[in-house]
Formats: structure tokens, C-alpha cells, sequence
């Protein structure tokens, strides 16, 4: 084996070993997030605790997975708050989830506006 060829070798180990870390960390993202959905759906109680569990933890992605969860399940008042919160809006690290939640937000406001406006 040359050495550019053991070189090259090495260089794909190392793509492959990050891609692979990637990946389970991908999946284990999706799982957290598949999960805090399907009992977000069951009940406002259920939605309210997996919130509360998500504000727990001060990571990004905790920010990002509550901004998701409120997207599809949350309260009017909870998206509002969520909205108004300085600190999301100041987040990078959430502004594409905080632009979801903004575009479910106005998806619901819309029709409302729409309709009083035709009377």
C-alpha cells in the first residue's frame, strides 16, 4: 500500500466514523422528538409536561424540540409566549424552528382575519 493510498484510507475511516456518529445522533434526535409528539397529541397535560421537560435543559436543541412541539400542539397563549420571548428570537441556533412556529401561527391567524374581513 502507498502511502498516499494508506493515506486516503484513513481520510474515508475518519469520513465514515463521523457520518456514522451523525447518523445516531440523528436518530437519536428523531426518537426524542417522535416521542415528545406522540404525547404532546394525547392531551394538553401530557403537551404542558413534555414542554416543562424540555425547558429543563438548556441546550439548543431542547430550545429547538419545545419550538417544534409548539408548532403542532401548542396552546394559543403558549405560541404567544414562545413568540414574544426575546431570548428565542435572539437564539440562531432556533430560527428556523422559531420561523416554523411564526408560519403555524399566522397559518391560524389567517383564516380568522380572512373571514372577518369578507363580512
Amino acid at each position: 500500500m502507498t502511502e498516499r493510498s494508506r493515506t486516503e484510507t484513513v481520510r474515508l475511516i475518519r469520513t465514515s466514523a463521523a457520518h456514522t456518529g451523525n447518523r445516531l445522533l440523528d436518530t437519536l434526535v428523531e426518537a426524542v422528538r417522535d416521542v415528545a409528539l406522540a404525547e404532546a397529541e394525547k392531551e394538553p397535560a401530557s403537551r404542558d409536561l413534555v414542554l416543562d421537560e424540555l425547558a429543563r435543559h438548556e441546550q439548543s436543541l431542547f430550545r429547538r424540540l419545545s419550538l417544534f412541539v409548539l408548532a403542532r400542539f401548542g396552546s394559543t397563549e403558549q405560541v404567544a409566549d414562545a413568540l414574544a420571548d426575546r431570548a428565542l428570537i435572539d437564539d440562531v441556533n432556533v430560527w428556523h424552528e422559531y420561523a416554523e412556529l411564526l408560519r403555524a401561527a399566522s397559518a391560524i391567524s389567517t383564516p380568522r382575519s380572512e373571514s372577518r374581513s369578507s363580512r
